[in-house]
C-alpha cells in the first residue's frame, strides 16, 4: 500500500484521487508522504502537474514598454487581482481600433481577446497576465505617476496614455489651424504632473476644466453625464507637437493617421484651414468609415453564431 501511494503521487496525481482509489482517508495518504521525506504539493501546483491549468508564463518587462503599458492601462483600463497569480485587465469600448491596439499589446502575455457585445454594441477587453510580472499595473489607477517613470521612459508612458484616452488634431482656428496633442482626465493631481514634466522638457502646456460635474455631453447618439470635473491639457504650439509626434511611440493606428497628416500638411507649408480642410475630413471620414465596417463584421458574426 504505502510503495501504491508513492508511485501514485510521483505520477502526479492528487492526494484526493489517491485516497479515492485506495479507499484510504486522505490523512494517511499525507502521512505516508510525510513519513518518506516527500514534499507534499500545494492544490495549485497539483493542477498543474496534472495538466488542468498550465502556469502563468513570466515576462521581463524592459522599461520603455512597462512605461508604455502602464500610460495605457492608466488611461482607460481596470487592472483586477483575480489570484495571487493572476491579473486581470479589462474595459469596455466603442471603438474597434483601440481594440485592436489592446489585443496586440497583450496577447503575447496571456490569454487575451475582445469581442462586440449584442447589449450595448461596445467591445469588452479583457486579458490574463502574470501577477508576478505585471504587479506595477495595479498601481496605475493612482492619481499619481510612479516614481520609477523617468526621463529614460516618460514619453512612452505618455504614448500609452494618449493612445488610451488622449488625441491628436488638426483644430480650426479661425482662418487658421492648429496642430494639437491634447491629453483628458477626472485625475487632476496626474494631469498637473504630466504638464509639470513636458514644461520641465521645454513644452508650452494649456491647461482648462472642459467639464464640470453634472454636465451632459452627447457622442454618437448618447448622451453622457460627468459625475466629476473633468480637466484637460494641450500642446498646441507648432513647433512644439511637431517635436513631441516625433519621440512619442504611438501605436494606435488611427493616432497615427492624425500624426502621418499633420507632417504632411507641415510640409505642405499651407497656413489657412481652407488651404487643408479637405484631407482633414476625408481622413476623419475613413476613420468612421473603418469603424462601421469592423462593427458590421463582428455584430454579422453575432447574428450568425446566434442562429
Amino acid at each position: 500500500m504505502e510503495s501504491t501511494i508513492i508511485k501514485l503521487y510521483a505520477h502526479n496525481r492528487p492526494i484526493r484521487e489517491i485516497s479515492r482509489n485506495l479507499e484510504i482517508n486522505r490523512s494517511t495518504v499525507r502521512k505516508t508522504l510525510g513519513k518518506n521525506n516527500i514534499k507534499i504539493r500545494n492544490s495549485r501546483d497539483s493542477l498543474i502537474s496534472m495538466g488542468h491549468i498550465k502556469e502563468k508564463k513570466k515576462f521581463n518587462v524592459e522599461s520603455k514598454e512597462k512605461a508604455y503599458l502602464f500610460g495605457l492601462v492608466m488611461g482607460d483600463l481596470t487592472p483586477v487581482k483575480k489570484s495571487n497569480y493572476t491579473l486581470k485587465l479589462i474595459t469596455h469600448t466603442t471603438h474597434p481600433l483601440f481594440g485592436d491596439l489592446l489585443l496586440k499589446s497583450f496577447k503575447e502575455y496571456g490569454i487575451t481577446n475582445y469581442k462586440l457585445t449584442k447589449k450595448e454594441e461596445q467591445y469588452r477587453f479583457q486579458s490574463h497576465i502574470c501577477l508576478e510580472s505585471f504587479n506595477f499595473l495595479i498601481n496605475s489607477k493612482e492619481n499619481r505617476i510612479p516614481n520609477w517613470i523617468d526621463k529614460e521612459n516618460f514619453f512612452h508612458f505618455l504614448a500609452g496614455y494618449i493612445d488610451a484616452d488622449g488625441s491628436i488634431l488638426v483644430r480650426k482656428t479661425g482662418e487658421y489651424f492648429q496642430f494639437v496633442v491634447r491629453l483628458f482626465s477626472q485625475k487632476l493631481e496626474r494631469l498637473i504632473k504630466i504638464k509639470e514634466i513636458l514644461q520641465d522638457n521645454g513644452y508650452f502646456v494649456s491647461m482648462h476644466k472642459n467639464h464640470s460635474k453634472g454636465d451632459t455631453s452627447t457622442h454618437n447618439g448618447k448622451i453622457f453625464r460627468y459625475n466629476k470635473d473633468y480637466y484637460v491639457i494641450e500642446i498646441c504650439r507648432k513647433n512644439e507637437v511637431l517635436k513631441l509626434l516625433n519621440i512619442l511611440p504611438i501605436r494606435h493606428k488611427e493616432k497615427i493617421a492624425k500624426v502621418n497628416l499633420i507632417y504632411k500638411i507641415n510640409k505642405s507649408k499651407k497656413v489657412k484651414y481652407k488651404d487643408i480642410e479637405k484631407p482633414v475630413k476625408q481622413l476623419s471620414s475613413l476613420i468612421k468609415q473603418t469603424v462601421m465596417q469592423k462593427k458590421a463584421i463582428n455584430l454579422s458574426r453575432i447574428n450568425l453564431h446566434g442562429l
